[in-house]
């Protein structure tokens, strides 16, 4: 493995005197090093379980965030994430905290031969769902503000809401959709610009320049953008579609 060099060295005879420390009941079954990362080391235990341990500083407030938000995050999601189902703690050999999780038996899905594109495809639409689920800022950010809230002792208000539809007349903001009959209509379905200026309130300009993509205009947001979609949010079956500096493209 080509990577940063461990602060601490993670191996065979470490994870067996942890297990043994520790998890004595677990001490017995077979243990293999499975794979080393850029912070963490993975050892096989037995035929259901994983030990993962940190192998870097800057990783071990990183696994400590996975105990803490996995079990949370688990029931929302529509695939199975390997949820801590013990912790190890820091030992005179060994100075952070670790986990043993659940052994998921597969290959990697960029190597695996599909056996047709139909598989490929379903297995692609599972993972957009997953994907989809978890990136949801919203529930995200406030599940760090009540950790925080929490560990400065302070009061948590819950509040809730229903989760029933409304319509677009009755929420605070401007929802327009353009359906499959109105794209199929508005001409030769070259890009988005045929269809979007029904939307009101957005301003499209085709700059007939494919690398430059469309500029899209929503009340000024947008307007300055001198290539490609800036200063909008982008989303493709709810999964983002804008990169880490604002830049989108819809072509």
């Amino acid at each position: 493995m080509s990577g940063p060099a461990a602060d601490v060295a993670v191996d065979r005879a470490l994870v067996a005197r942890l297990l043994r420390d520790q998890h004595p009941d677990l001490a017995g079954l077979d243990l293999e090093e499975v794979g080393t990362g850029w912070d963490n080391v993975l050892f096989r235990i037995g035929d259901a379980l994983a030990a993962r341990l940190p192998r870097r500083t800057v990783a071990a407030p990183l696994v400590a965030h996975e105990q803490r938000w996995l079990p949370v995050l688990a029931p929302r999601l529509t695939l199975a994430v390997p949820v801590p189902v013990r912790v190890g703690r820091p030992a005179p050999d060994y100075p952070w905290s670790w986990s043993i999780v659940p052994w998921f038996a597969g290959a990697p899905a960029a190597m695996a031969a599909w056996p047709d594109d139909r598989r490929a495809h379903l297995a692609a639409r599972r993972l957009g769902r997953f994907v989809r689920c978890l990136h949801r800022p919203a529930v995200l950010a406030l599940l760090a503000w009540v950790s925080l809230a929490a560990a400065q002792g302070r009061d948590v208000v819950t509040i809730t809401a229903s989760g029933a539809e409304r319509r677009a007349f009755d929420t605070p903001f401007a929802v327009g959709v353009v359906g499959a009959e109105e794209l199929r209509g508005a001409g030769p379905m070259v890009n988005l610009s045929e269809v979007l200026v029904r939307v009101p309130g957005l301003v499209v300009n085709n700059r007939s320049n494919y690398a430059q993509d469309l500029q899209i205009n929503s009340r000024g947001f947008g307007a300055r953008a001198g290539f490609g979609v800036r200063g909008l949010r982008l989303y493709a079956d709810g999964i983002p579609a804008s990169g880490p500096d604002g830049q989108g493209a819809v072509t």
